[in-house]
């Protein structure tokens, strides 16, 4: 097929004969899938099979969200996506049937409505006097869209600015009339079958769990929502197996005002088997009694408490904190209770941060030697550790020589390095690969891998990989002379790396050391 690049001359009359128009519809689709919307909607012109093929592609996942994610940038003024879809949709039930993924992005903006376009909406309007046309706010729009869509299986809400503020959006999309705790919302076509729900905000909105308790929804991800309420919902059981969250730093706290809410709300769903809670810090808050500081300490054992309810179905438990995230209030959290995880079960993966797991600078004493071995419940097989501190290795050291180390199933550890907290990526990496208890880990079939940013490589890095690692291994090994070059930095070179030959006898070896940058400092 000509390239995306050349759809011009897919245009004229010729193309319309190619073999192509004979291709299966399945292997069109693909086809299609792989095109821009531009270049789609051209080819779409050339003949009615491949007009249906564009239709189908088109229509299967629209975004009707007016933030523009190419210039970043979002337009309260612009044209709304929501009312023409809605009036293509009433005239195309075919196009309607096949809509699976939707993505709604409402304004508060009442928009100018034809009153001979939808007089079944007159009811909902204010009709302004000498007019032909009402307003309808787009919120209630949007929800009329999910009436039209039978079979949508993805819906993304995205809620914009403060613009509802503390309102509830099911009221703002189905009318006043929805009860937050008996409404069904499974008699609406558009919900019906949903399986996976992405609720995003900008801003503190209130998430009702009525959305919870549809019947074919598998998976949530509640984004920049941080008020979770702790009602208590009728309408059926909640069967959600998946559940991402955002979480502010007091939740951490059981003395937070929040702490009820969370905990209400965790109790509602039984069935979850991947539980994703990414913590961001609170600086909204004036009052010290309110953020996690030198008055008030938090632990991530009072989220594991939240959820004690899974200890038997829990596999997933991803306590992650992306790379640009504020990291300052992990300085307050206090490290896991021994007994919060381990009985969880059926738990196979966990991330947590390394401040979440153990005390800075802490060395396990001989009395605790089974200290992590008390924390990890035997059944884990993946732990991933955010920004570690070398001195992990003493707490698997404790591991390793626990006499039940063989019951546990532990095969992955991951180490997420950041310049920005725990040991840089190139100073944790080299100094562990001569480190006695990495290699124990790796001798105890137990894989070691490392993580960092593209960001916190520096330039020459590749280099000083080789290099280096040759220089470690003979550090730790001796032997005869090491001729070789190593990369290290200079403070007046702002902070490059540079290149400089050495030549390293055993007799004159005394003692040596990696700094943290990778050069060598004779002892």
């Amino acid at each position: 097929m000509a390239s995306t690049h050349n759809i011009d001359a897919l245009s004229g009359p010729p193309f319309r004969h190619l073999s192509i128009c004979r291709l299966p519809v399945e292997m069109l689709l693909s086809i299609a899938n792989l095109l821009e919307n531009k270049d789609l909607i051209r080819l779409g012109c050339t003949c009615a099979k491949l007009r249906k093929i564009m239709e189908d592609v088109l229509y299967r996942c629209p975004d009707l969200d007016p933030w523009d994610w190419d210039r970043k940038t979002y337009s309260k003024s612009a044209p709304s996506k929501i009312v023409p879809m809605k009036d293509t949709l009433e005239k195309r039930p075919d196009l309607a049937r096949g809509v699976q993924e939707l993505e709604l992005g409402p304004r508060k903006t009442t928009v100018p409505i034809e009153l001979a376009v939808m007089p079944a909406l007159i009811a909902q309007s204010t009709p302004l006097c000498g007019s032909i046309e009402a307003h309808i706010c787009e919120y209630f729009l949007a929800g009329a869209l999910l009436h039209l869509t039978p079979n949508l299986r993805t819906l993304k809400l995205i809620l914009h600015g403060t613009e509802m503020g503390k309102d509830k959006p099911l009221q703002k999309f189905f009318g006043p009339k929805v009860d937050d705790r008996k409404t069904d919302l499974s008699v609406i076509p558009g919900l019906r079958h949903l399986t996976t729900l992405h609720f995003l905000s900008n801003t503190d909105h209130h998430f009702q769990t009525l959305w919870a308790t549809l019947p074919a929804l598998r998976e949530v991800q509640i984004r920049g929502i941080y008020t979770i309420s702790d009602e208590n919902v009728s309408q059926g059981p909640v069967m959600v197996r998946k559940l991402r969250l955002d979480a502010l730093s007091p939740v951490l706290s059981p003395r937070d005002r929040r702490h009820s809410g969370w905990s209400t709300f965790l109790r509602h769903f039984s069935v979850l088997e991947e539980l994703q809670v990414q913590i961001i810090p609170d600086y909204r808050k004036t009052n010290s009694s309110e953020v996690l500081g030198h008055g008030l300490l938090g632990s991530y054992s009072t989220l594991v408490n939240m959820i004690g309810h899974l200890r038997s179905v829990l596999t997933v438990l991803d306590l992650r904190l992306e790379h640009y995230d504020p990291t300052s209030f992990l300085d307050f959290v206090t490290p896991f209770c021994p007994s919060s995880l381990k009985e969880f079960s059926a738990l196979k993966f966990l991330r947590i941060p390394y401040d979440g797991l153990f005390a800075k600078n802490a060395t396990p004493s001989p009395s605790a030697q089974d200290c992590l071995a008390r924390v990890l419940p035997e059944c884990l097989e993946r732990l991933e550790v955010l920004f570690p501190l070398l001195d992990i290795y003493n707490h698997f050291d404790r591991f390793l020589e626990h006499p039940q180390k063989t019951r546990f199933a532990l095969k992955d550890v991951v180490y997420h390095c950041s310049n920005a907290r725990g040991h840089p990526f190139e100073q944790f990496m080299y100094l562990s690969d001569p480190h006695p208890t990495f290699q124990r880990l790796r001798a105890s079939n137990i894989d070691v891998q490392f993580h960092y940013r593209k960001q916190d490589r520096r330039p020459g890095w590749e280099e000083y990989d080789k290099a280096t690692y040759a220089l470690a291994k003979w550090l730790a090994n001796g032997g005869n002379a090491y001729e070789g070059s190593i990369f290290a930095d200079q403070v007046d070179n702002g902070g490059d790396v540079d290149q400089f030959e050495v030549v390293i006898l055993p007799e004159g070896l005394g003692c040596f050391d990696l700094t943290p940058h990778g050069s060598i400092v004779r002892g």
